[in-house]
């Protein structure tokens, strides 16, 4: 299911920024951008709290839905 995967992308990329810098592995996760198996994290803090910022947005060309990187 989605929540699987999403589960799986959630918990593969904290362990890794755990790995990098247990002590400050919130830091860790604004570095970089993650893409998993069926989401991408863009970190950035906002007021205060960390938020992903990543998001996808679609348009229809020729009858098929394309994705677009919403930052460009």
């Amino acid at each position: 299911s989605d929540q699987a995967y999403q589960g799986f992308d959630v918990m593969n990329m904290v362990a890794a920024a755990w790995k990098k810098n247990a002590k400050d592995f919130l830091d860790e996760l604004q570095e970089d951008s993650y893409t998993g198996l069926f989401t991408t994290y863009h970190f950035v803090t906002t007021g205060g709290c960390i938020e992903n910022d990543f998001i996808y947005v679609v348009k229809y060309r020729d009858f098929n839905l394309e994705k677009m990187d919403a930052r460009k």
